[in-house]
This record gives structure tokens, C-alpha cells and sequence, in this order.
């Protein structure tokens, strides 16, 4: 639905979607009046080493080195 709806990525990793995008900050408002009620919470940080990993492989580094991948 959120791709949908803002032409943008959204991915799920460990039961939390991921959306990547630049100003971050004024896209929280429009995301929560468009899915009223279906947010439990959200954080905003900017990208991180693993962010990137997640980014290329779909899933975090601590699975890749416990031999979580699958």
C-alpha cells in the first residue's frame, strides 16, 4: 500500500517496514494521515552501515554472520 500510494520502496525486515527517503522528516506527517491507526510507531535516523547492507541483501548483517541467511 505505501508503495502504492507514494511511488516509494518500502521493505520489511524482522516485522518492521523500512522506507528509505530524503527528508525524512516531512514525509512522517503525510505517512501517518494515510494510514490512520495502522502505525504503531516510527523512527527516524539516517542510514547507517547496516542500512546499506539491508539495502543490497534484504536482511541484517547479524543474520548473515550467525548463518541466518536465507
Amino acid at each position: 500500500d505505501i508503495a502504492a500510494r507514494f511511488k516509494t520502496s518500502a521493505k520489511t525486515v524482522d516485522g518492521t517496514v523500512r522506507i528509505e527517503r530524503s527528508n525524512g522528516h516531512e514525509f512522517i506527517p503525510e505517512l501517518v494521515q494515510a494510514f490512520p491507526g495502522q502505525i504503531e510507531s516510527i523512527t527516524l535516523a539516517k542510514p547507517t552501515l547496516e542500512d546499506v547492507f539491508i539495502g543490497k541483501t534484504g536482511r541484517k548483517f547479524e543474520d548473515e554472520v550467525n548463518g541466518n541467511n536465507q
